[in-house]
Order: C-alpha cells, then sequence, then structure tokens
C-alpha cells in the first residue's frame, strides 16, 4: 500500500492500527517497525504519535537530520568545515592561526556573535586600537576568502561579527538538540523514546571539542561543559537501561562514561549494580580495575 502512496486504504488502515493501540494501552513498538509507521504517517498527513510514542522520537530524529544549512562545521572530534556539502580543507588555516582562531570565536559565540572589543583584547592586547582594527579586518577578509569568496556567511556591524541567521549547523547544536528532546521525553515518562534520543546524542558526540586546541581559555571552558553534558547523556542512558532492565546496555554506557571521567563514584557504584544484575558479580574488581 505504502508503494502506491495514492488512492489507497493505507492511511485508513493507520488509524486503525492506532485506534487498537490507543483501546489496548500499548505504549511501545517493540513488535512494529516505526520508521514504516513514520513514513505512512507522514504520506497521509497523519498524526500518529498519541498512541506510538516511539514516533515522537522518530519525528525528532528525522527533524534534527534533515536540518540543511549552507555552512556545516564539525567540531566534536575532528575540526572539519563543509560549505554546499563541499568540504573546505582547513589546512588553508594552519599556515593563518589568526584565521581559524577567529572562526574558533565565531563558532563559540554562534548565539549572539562575538563582540570586536574581546578579539581585539584576546588577540592583540597592546595594540593600538587602529592597529587591532585594521588586523581584525585583514584576518575577516582571509576568512571570508577561505570559506568562499562568492559567498556571505557573516553580518558584522561596529561592534559585533556573528554568523547569519540559520546559514550554520554544526554538530553541538545537533548533540544538544538531541540530549534536550531526550530530557523532554523523558520527564513525560517515555522511557523507550528518551533513550533513543540520547542514544543519538551520544552518537552524535563523537570526540571533545575542538580538542587539538589546548590553550584558548574559552575553548576550553566550551569543551569541560560539553563534556560534562556528554556524561550526563550517558548517565542518563544507564539509569534507563536499567530501569528497563537492559543491563548489559546499561554496563556498557558505564564503561564509556568511566573512560571519560574515572572517578564518578555514582558511575562506579551503578556499574557493580549493572554487574550484579548480570550475574557477573565475581567480574566487579576486574570491571573497576
Amino acid at each position: 500500500f505504502r508503494r502506491q502512496k495514492k488512492d489507497n486504504p493505507a492511511g485508513e488502515y493507520l488509524d486503525k492500527a492506532r485506534e487498537i493501540m490507543k483501546n489496548l494501552g500499548y505504549r511501545n513498538l517493540e513488535v512494529c517497525n516505526p520508521e514504516l509507521l513514520y513514513e505512512i504517517a507522514s504520506m497521509f498527513g497523519s498524526n500518529p504519535a498519541e498512541a506510538f510514542p516511539r514516533i515522537k522520537s522518530l519525528a525528532t530524529t528525522h527533524r534534527i537530520q534533515a536540518r540543511t544549512a549552507q555552512l556545516e562545521i564539525r567540531t566534536l572530534g575532528s575540526f572539519r568545515i563543509f560549505a554546499d556539502g563541499e568540504e573546505i580543507p582547513v589546512s588553508g588555516m594552519i599556515s593563518k592561526k589568526r584565521v581559524a582562531d577567529l572562526l574558533k570565536l565565531l563558532i563559540i559565540f554562534r548565539e549572539n556573535g562575538v563582540r570586536k572589543e574581546l578579539i581585539y583584547d584576546l588577540f592583540w592586547p597592546k595594540y593600538s586600537a587602529k592597529n587591532a582594527r585594521d588586523n581584525l579586518n585583514t584576518i575577516f577578509y582571509r576568512l571570508r576568502n577561505i570559506l568562499g569568496k562568492d559567498k556571505d556567511y557573516f553580518d558584522a556591524d561596529s561592534t559585533t561579527i556573528t554568523f547569519k541567521d540559520g546559514i550554520l549547523d554544526t554538530d553541538v547544536d545537533r548533540f544538544l538538540q538531541a540530549l534536550k528532546a531526550g530530557e523532554t521525553l523523558e520527564a513525560q515518562g517515555e522511557t523507550g523514546p528518551a533513550i533513543e534520543m540520547y542514544s543519538q546524542a551520544a552518537d552524535t558526540y563523537a570526540g571533545d571539542f575542538l580538542e587539538g586546541d589546548l590553550y584558548s581559555d574559552y575553548i576550553r571552558d566550551e569543551r569541560q561543559g560539553l563534556q560534562q553534558k556528554y556524561i550526563d547523556v550517558l548517565f542518563r542512558l544507564a539509569l534507563l537501561y536499567l530501569a528497563s532492565g537492559d543491563y548489559l546496555q546499561a554496563l556498557d554506557s558505564l564503561k564509556l562514561l568511566l573512560e571519560k571521567d574515572p572517578i564518578c563514584e555514582p558511575a562506579v557504584r551503578l556499574l557493580m549494580i549493572a554487574s550484579t544484575l548480570l550475574g557477573s558479580r565475581n567480574r566487579i574488581p576486574q570491571i573497576c580495575d
């Protein structure tokens, strides 16, 4: 039916399935195919999320993954830049450190833009106002050329430089969106969908924020904040897996957490609980070592 798309009763059958699920009180799709239901629902403009909770997380996942932007920047783990889907080699910035530094600042302050005065103080603290302004104009011009001479990704006025609205997509934003969606679903008592969103957030976190840059205080602060959020994601996953009886997945999440934060005492306690529930009490000392 879904292949025919038009003039067929697939939408009617979906409504019937939704009504049956609702009447019988089923709250998961463990024996169903949520991708298939989501596809059918999309074709017929139906909204089955009320009866099929896992479609909530699926819809959120599709919305996050479907985001397109002219400029995509990956900062978790490797540093990569894509303009209109084409990767721009960051090697062009290696010999132009201040250009790379400016771009990284713009990423950190992407919501409200970065003040020019802050750039002057960070990059050229002993320069005159005119020299600092001239230097900024030079590296800003070089940054625009590297990203594309015929492109205009920025708004700049006398005080601030920022990305144009809707122009930028980052893996950090995708990570934070999945985390927020997971928190919302968890608060609503939707354990399965919450696990899916937290898992997506954990998968998006491919490494620490700009892990190759060790000297900027702003980058360090952003990195530490995101690290803690990643640890929180893994801890929430472990708790939800334990609550749902999936002890092996809980153990895996806790091992990842302890790789990032080896002295997290609550995670060690949960790891021992998960090991005990798996019947592996004799392996607890080995796992902790």
